[in-house]
């Protein structure tokens, strides 16, 4: 049961960062899934030019200036496995801290935990030739959640604010980019595409607008298509962002 109230208070919490007017609320959308995941804090990097961005200079988080702080002082981000693996590979990683231990590694291990971080998740995401973006989600202690489940609620996270950043502007993208992506789809689809990000099941839309329901899935799985989306979610993120 409390699997279950966990992704429904995940899922209505991604409607905040489907709408965010500006970046600091973009912010706190993204930190109250965070929370609603039971993860400790989050970092996403957008089309950064060095993968030290990630610390120094990242898109969107709420790590503490203090942590960063101790982080850095330490001299831990040069020997810092995670940050590698962002950079250097394309697999996401769930990791738990005694994982990343070896004699290299010590201090960094000891850091984690005096913040009382027991793991999390890193993945890359995309971005354009010669930048790297990447996420990472933090963890305070052992999750109620599958971690496949746990990254695949964190990388819905992760792409719907990647989405709402290029729409504001904050990620290398220019303003409009989602009306754009919508001049693909016909006027059924728009008028479909609606009625979905309304919250509405196929076989509701079917009703709605007097159609065969297999005509509607056909719609559906058209418009997800076009828009290069997996998810009626990420859809829906698309529409209300134009």
């Amino acid at each position: 049961m409390a699997f279950q109230n966990i992704l429904k208070n995940f899922s209505s919490s991604l409607f905040g960062i489907v709408n965010a007017p500006g970046k600091d609320q973009l912010a706190e959308a993204v930190g109250e899934v965070t929370d609603q995941l039971g993860l400790k804090s989050f970092n996403i990097s957008i089309n950064i030019r060095q993968h030290e961005e990630f610390v120094f200079n990242p898109t969107l988080t709420n790590w503490s200036k203090e942590d960063v702080r101790l982080y850095v002082d330490s001299g831990c981000m040069e020997i810092d496995p995670l940050l590698r693996h962002i950079k250097e590979t394309n697999t996401p990683l769930v990791w738990e801290r005694e994982s990343i231990r070896t004699p290299e590694t010590e201090k960094l291990v000891g850091i984690l935990q005096s913040l009382d971080v027991h793991g999390g998740i890193v993945m890359p995401l995309p971005a354009r030739r010669g930048n790297v973006s990447g996420a990472s989600f933090i963890q305070s202690g052992p999750s109620a959640l599958r971690s496949d489940v746990l990254y695949s609620a964190t990388r819905l996270t992760a792409e719907l604010t990647m989405q709402r950043l290029d729409v504001l502007g904050s990620a290398g993208g220019a303003p409009g980019a989602a009306a754009t992506m919508l001049d693909g789809l016909s006027d059924k689809q728009i008028e479909i595409l609606r009625w979905v990000s309304l919250g509405k099941s196929n076989a509701d839309i079917a009703t709605i607008l007097d159609l065969p329901r297999k005509q509607v899935d056909y719609h559906v799985s058209a418009i997800l298509k076009k828009l290069g989306v997996s998810t009626r979610i990420q859809a829906a993120a698309i529409y209300a962002a134009q």
